[in-house]
């Protein structure tokens, strides 16, 4: 039978565990965990945790998550892997691969402890503040709520949200759910934005679909969907099916990403109004567009919907442009 462990000291932990709750420094070795939840500063090292909720700091070395959720400093040493993670605050990995990663959690944090009063504030790390509630009911659980955006005055974290990621980051599907910057390594298949995002280069992956601000040099990848916005700012978008629209559509294969959020949620957040687009060059083989102004559109089978403004269609097979719409100069490619 597993133990269950509360924790308030740097011994070691071993062996087959149940539960483990966290109270200040907690060291984790050769364990199997069921469950971790607590605050401070955790070390794991050759281990596998199924489930991980902590407000602190995690160093942890050759380990695998299933489901991990951390409000504070993440550093990955060697090779890790994790199911689904959420990390708020620093990621920095040497060699991490995720299913799901997500940067940004709308739920809560649980930490067992009796010694916390009601409304009581506590530091946590270096760059982390939370405030502790106790529940409506008389038992001894605090809440930490992390969901909301905090900005910390470092200089070295992302001024955006709070989240600074480094070093190589794989993962099948990344969710953007707070402003972000890609500014490190990454190989990501799929990548699902809500919030604005920001990177200096081509963000590459399979498929991409935004519902918020883009900041990026341009986008490659086989499937796009890029909701309308007038702050936006792109240069070049390239794939082979692209869609610019006011509607989500169903036909893009976006039910089959894998992600940690229900679909009603990124259903929400296509239903908000959009703006305008700027857009330097788009070229593709499939490339649906409504409210996107652009210099050149190029594909094989294009169509111009609503409020678009273009200068210059290319196009070899099909093309339809709504009489919404203005496009001054048309080609027919060979």
């Amino acid at each position: 039978m597993r133990n269950n462990i509360l924790s308030v000291g740097s011994k070691p932990i071993t062996g087959e565990i149940g539960k483990i709750i966290a109270a200040g420094d907690v060291n984790i070795n050769n364990a199997d965990v069921e469950k971790l939840t607590g605050a401070g500063d955790i070390k794991i090292t050759n281990s596998y945790v199924l489930d991980t909720k902590i407000a602190g700091d995690i160093k942890a070395n050759n380990c695998t998550f299933g489901t991990l959720r951390l409000a504070g400093e993440l550093i990955c040493k060697d090779d890790c892997k994790a199911d689904i993670m959420i990390a708020i605050g620093k990621l920095h990995a040497d060699n991490l691969e995720c299913r799901i990663l997500r940067n940004f959690s709308k739920k809560m944090i649980k930490i067992y402890n009796d010694k916390v009063r009601k409304e009581t504030s506590i530091r946590i790390g270096k760059h982390w503040m939370f405030n502790f509630n106790h529940g409506t009911k008389d038992e001894d659980i605090a809440r930490i709520d992390i969901g909301t955006n905090h900005k910390s005055s470092d200089s070295s974290l992302n001024t955006f949200g709070g989240s600074e990621y480094k070093g190589f980051i794989k993962s099948e599907t990344f969710e953007n759910l707070c402003a972000f910057n890609l500014n490190f390594d990454y190989e990501f298949k799929n990548i699902i934005s809500t919030e604005p995002l920001f990177h200096d280069g081509i963000i590459e992956c399979e498929k991409f679909y935004s519902f918020g601000q883009l900041d990026v040099d341009g986008v490659n990848a086989e499937t796009i969907y890029i909701q309308p916005n007038y702050e936006s700012k792109m240069n070049q978008l390239m794939g082979s099916n692209i869609i610019i629209s006011s509607s989500f559509p169903t036909s893009i294969n976006f039910n089959g990403v894998p992600k940690s959020l229900d679909l009603d949620e990124y259903m929400k957040a296509a239903q908000v109004p959009v703006s305008k687009m700027h857009i330097e060059c788009i070229e593709g083989d499939i490339i649906q567009l409504d409210h996107v102004i652009a210099q050149t559109v190029s594909g094989d089978s294009v169509v111009i919907g609503d409020s678009c403004e273009i200068e210059c269609v290319e196009y070899k097979n099909n093309l339809k442009i709504s009489p919404n719409s203005t496009v001054k100069n048309i080609i027919k490619l060979d």
